[in-house]
């Protein structure tokens, strides 16, 4: 029999939010629910059978948090779909307190799996703030079943030592579930082209690559694509010189796409510097190795630590490194590099079948415990 699932999400049309549903549905039955982040009618989703709650805003967690007691009202025509799930999988703390709300309030017996793919800045803050919402986070992960992330430094490093989580920990890295294509190995030909992809959000990372493409030329060139944080990046476009393009955001379709384009990937984010990007394992380092690009990271990170791991990418001590590094980079080596990843186990970079069972069989075990 099917397991029903809901999946709880931040952003409808976020493109790892749809390659995680796109997964998911490979398994059980799954219903799609949750916020947008742009300002388009909620009464026309993008994914077809979706059900928009409500408009939330990158980085303002308070704000999100209003939102999810102003969706209560929205949810009730749609209790029958609450009401048959097994399982809600809420991606972030401000779905999963939602989840809890709808379990207290309409008797749900469905098993709640709180999925964190980033630690927010406010839950590592030390003022008044970020222990409030610690708290609260503390209250939900003693009323979660399970919590799903995607890096065993989140586990490690703050849920257990900081939070002392008590929880299930499934660790569901962010694999590719799409099937790549062998990979030329690119040339080292100047200027090299590096692709800054996905969540923009690191302004220290962008006025770098800005930089260095502009007094260097002959060195590099940015391609940027993605979804920019409007807080950080007001006019993104109106930033860029003739060394940038951006492309705008883009699907999970595209992808390949991105990448055939670029010779090396930008894995380094400093928007929550010390902790969540120290901790984190992105989508575009997963990425970069499968469509046989190199992907650039920093020392003391878990990016870092998986690349040393298995002996591949490109791994600075600060980034300021970068123009250096790429100057005295020869084509030997850098076909070197390329073919180190070209050997790559691809069950490291890909979704395979006994990835599905695994996550299939705890899932099955999960809902099995429902009243």
């Amino acid at each position: 029999m099917t397991i029903e699932i809901l999946y709880l999400v931040h952003d409808l049309n976020d493109a790892a939010v749809k390659r995680r549903l796109a997964f998911l549905k490979q398994s059980f039955h799954v219903k799609f629910i949750g916020f947008r982040r742009d300002t388009r009618d909620c009464s026309q989703p993008e994914e077809e059978g979706s059900i928009c709650l409500g408009i939330t805003r990158d980085a303002q967690l308070l704000h999100r948090l209003r939102s999810v007691f102003g969706s209560l009202l929205v949810i009730i025509p749609h209790l029958s779909i609450l009401r048959r799930s097994q399982i809600i999988i809420c991606r972030n703390l401000e779905n999963a307190i939602l989840a809890i709300l709808w379990q207290s309030l309409f008797g749900l017996n469905a098993k709640v799996l709180f999925e964190c793919l980033d630690i927010q800045r406010h839950l590592t803050g030390f003022g008044p703030l970020g222990i409030v919402l610690r708290v609260v986070e503390r209250f939900v992960l003693k009323r979660v079943d399970a919590v799903l992330t995607s890096s065993p430094a989140f586990a490690e490093k703050y849920f257990l030592p900081s939070q002392k989580a008590k929880v299930p920990f499934l660790i569901v890295e962010n694999k590719l579930s799409i099937e790549t294509q062998e990979q030329s190995i690119p040339l080292v030909q100047r200027p090299v082209k590096i692709g800054f992809f996905g969540i923009l959000r690191c302004r220290k990372s962008f006025d770098y690559l800005l930089d260095v493409s502009r007094r260097r030329p002959d060195l590099l060139k940015i391609q940027i694509a993605g979804r920019p944080f409007r807080d950080v990046f007001p006019d993104l476009e109106s930033e860029l010189h003739s060394g940038t393009r951006y492309l705008g955001p883009f699907k999970p379709e595209g992808i390949a796409s991105l990448y055939e384009t670029i010779q090396f990937s930008w894995a380094i984010d400093y928007f929550e510097s010390g902790f969540n990007s120290c901790w984190l394992l992105p989508n575009r380092l997963y990425e970069s190795l499968a469509f046989g690009r190199v992907p650039i990271a920093v020392e003391g990170t878990e990016t870092a630590y998986f690349l040393r791991q298995r002996g591949v990418g490109l791994i600075l001590e600060d980034i300021a490194e970068l123009e250096r590094v790429l100057s005295g980079l020869t084509s030997d080596e850098f076909a070197d590099i390329c073919r180190r990843i070209k050997n790559l186990d691809q069950q490291d970079l890909l979704f395979v079948a006994e990835d599905q069972r695994n996550l299939v069989e705890k899932i099955r075990v999960l809902s099995s415990s429902t009243a």
